[in-house]
C-alpha cells in the first residue's frame, strides 16, 4: 500500500465523466454547425460566381450585335467622330 499515492483534486478541477462527455457533445454539436455553416457559404459564393460568369459571356455576346451595342456604348456613338465633336454629342 505504500507504492499507491491518491491524489483529490479541488473543486474546479474535479470533472465527472458525465461532465466531460456533454464537453464532447457540446464540441462535436459545434463542429457540426460550423461544417454546415462553412458548406452553405460556400455554395453561395459558388453560386454568385456561376451567376456572374454567365451574365459576362452574356453581355459579350450582346455587345457583338449592332442594335444593341449602339444602346448600351457611348463609346460606339461617338466612333469615328473627331474629338471636338464628340465633346458636345455628349452633352
Amino acid at each position: 500500500m505504500d507504492d499507491i499515492h491518491v491524489h483529490k483534486r479541488g473543486p474546479k478541477q474535479q470533472k465527472s465523466a458525465t461532465d466531460k462527455s456533454v464537453s464532447l457533445d457540446n464540441e462535436s454539436k459545434e463542429r457540426e454547425r460550423y461544417g454546415k455553416l462553412s458548406e452553405d457559404v460556400s455554395r453561395v459564393l459558388r453560386n454568385i460566381v456561376l451567376t456572374l460568369l454567365v451574365l459576362v459571356i452574356l453581355s459579350q455576346f450582346a455587345l457583338r450585335s449592332d442594335g444593341i451595342r449602339q444602346h448600351l456604348s457611348n463609346a460606339e456613338k461617338l466612333e469615328g467622330m473627331p474629338f471636338q465633336k464628340a465633346g458636345r454629342a455628349l452633352h
